[in-house]
């Protein structure tokens, strides 16, 4: 892998391995499965308890006396008896199946959400509130009852004018001008 001898020392080994590191990064266009092989080869080729076990089993038995003039380190497989571990791999099908089965999910909640109740009283204005004007002129909240009613139309700040059609009043809470109209029945 690293295309060096067998008796190749540390500073060869280390030089072998920066060229090839340098030639088969994945930034210089390599891929990371040959760049994984590189490292592994280095990583077994400098630890001399390694590259012993190395020797040993690409032999099958005790390591040569003497090698062959052609033989290097690039005709051999490195084994290691560690699994290779892969980078994890994002799902990306699966996740795009389960967003779609989500959107669907709050379509189909949204489109078989009933109306919600009517609010209940709680003495603060809106637009739709139905109110009774009291004999101070503040518009109070009421429960919406047929007759003779009003309804808050808009709420506006104090120093704005109630669109025509409608009434201001003091809002109770002292928020603004409640523009009431007579309800449409």
């Amino acid at each position: 892998m690293l295309g060096i001898g067998r008796h190749a020392t540390e500073s060869e080994i280390r030089a072998a391995y920066r060229d090839r590191a340098r030639r088969a990064h994945p930034d210089r266009s390599g891929s990371a499965e040959e760049m994984a092989m590189i490292n592994e080869a280095y990583r077994v080729l400098r630890d001399p308890a390694r590259r012993a076990d190395y020797d040993r089993s690409s032999t099958g038995a005790a390591p040569q006396s003497r090698p062959s003039p052609g033989d290097s380190w690039s005709t051999r497989t490195v084994q290691d008896p560690t699994p290779h571990l892969e980078p994890a791999r994002i799902p990306w099908r699966l996740m795009i199946a389960m967003a779609v089965v989500g959107v669907g999910l709050v379509i189909a909640g949204a489109a078989a959400r009933e109306d919600p109740a009517p609010p209940t009283l709680d003495g603060i204005l809106r637009p739709g509130s139905c109110v009774e004007v009291s004999s101070d002129g503040l518009a109070v909240e009421v429960e919406c009852a047929s007759g003779d009613r009003l309804v808050v139309a808009e709420i506006v700040g104090f120093e704005q004018r109630c669109p025509a059609g409608t009434v201001g009043y003091l809002d109770r809470q002292g928020l603004g001008l409640a523009c009431v109209r007579p309800a449409e029945d």
